[in-house]
């Protein structure tokens, strides 16, 4: 994780105190987002961002998309945006997946649900 750009993990079962004593080594050096899942036993993601790609000015926030699935980390400096997506879909309809993604890229897309 130490020398990552970007780290991403699916099935971070756990709280946020849980990752964050399990992390604590790279909170200097990294930003962590993390997104729980319903429960300790379902899912959960984090995106673990290197502080290095945050340039003087920069900032990162994480829109949940669908809890403990799919996430996007946006850091954006000026008018400079990278958005990194997390998405791990283990019991998680595609269809919805891809409807909430393209939601978040403002993408008009129909989706046959059958």
């Amino acid at each position: 994780i130490k020398d990552s750009a970007v780290t991403i993990i699916q099935e971070a079962h756990g709280t946020r105190e849980l990752i964050a004593k399990l992390l604590r080594g790279i909170v200097g050096s990294h930003t962590v987002h993390f997104s729980a899942g319903k429960d300790h036993a379902t899912g959960g993601i984090l995106t673990i961002v290197n502080k290095l790609l945050m340039v003087q000015g920069a900032t990162s926030r994480m829109e949940i998309i669908i809890p403990g699935r799919v996430s996007c980390v946006t850091i954006q400096n000026g008018s400079h945006n990278l958005q990194i997506f997390n998405e791990h879909h283990a019991c998680v309809k595609v269809p919805i997946v891809v409807e909430a993604l393209c939601s978040i890229l403002y993408i008009s897309v129909t989706v046959d649900k059958e």
